[in-house]
């Protein structure tokens, strides 16, 4: 998905963690607030904070609880903003969000990608963040308006009351399904 991401949405690479840690320790200085700063240096707290960050960028860059949430969750955003405005790349989410779009959307060449199989088998399926579920909610979509069939392997758990499909997706009894594509095999 990362690759695909970086393929059809400006060619930008995505952020990897290392890179991160390696530009966060590298401005550390410019970045860190003075709070950050007094606990250590930018070499010694950057891996830790790249990892940090990646966790709360793929969860969506929610609010965290308390005072030092608080400040993460600012540090976090500017470090976002940042790294979104370098012409090196993009953060995943950024990434990934512009790949829904395109999805949305696609172009020729992304809808020549996508006709390239008349078949897609996803197996074992588990559950991913949030941004991964909607990237691949868009790209089975995407494949559907392609005419790519789709089936998916799920890994839930479920038991015979429930749908893994419903559980995944999202879909509630008398709701359309994401796709009149997709097969779910569980």
């Amino acid at each position: 998905v990362d690759r695909l991401a970086a393929r059809y949405v400006g060619g930008r690479a995505i952020w990897t963690e290392g890179a991160i840690a390696l530009w966060m320790a590298a401005n550390f200085d410019e970045l860190a607030p003075p709070w950050l700063r007094s606990i250590g240096t930018g070499s010694r707290l950057a891996p830790a904070l790249a990892r940090a960050f990646g966790t709360w960028e793929n969860a969506g860059g929610p609010p965290l609880p308390s005072e030092r949430g608080e400040r993460l969750s600012t540090l976090f955003g500017g470090l976002q903003g940042a790294l979104n405005n370098s012409p090196a790349g993009l953060t995943r989410q950024a990434a990934l969000n512009a790949l829904i779009r395109a999805l949305e959307a696609p172009s020729q060449p992304l809808l020549t990608w996508l006709r390239r199989t008349g078949l897609v088998v996803v197996d074992d399926l588990l559950n991913p963040p949030a941004l991964d579920r909607a990237v691949f909610i868009s790209l089975d979509r995407a494949w559907a308006t392609a005419g790519t069939h789709v089936v998916v392997s799920f890994e839930t758990g479920a038991t015979d009351r429930e749908d893994p499909e419903s559980l995944y997706f999202g879909v509630t009894e008398g709701e359309e399904r994401v796709s009149r594509t997709l097969a779910a095999t569980y």
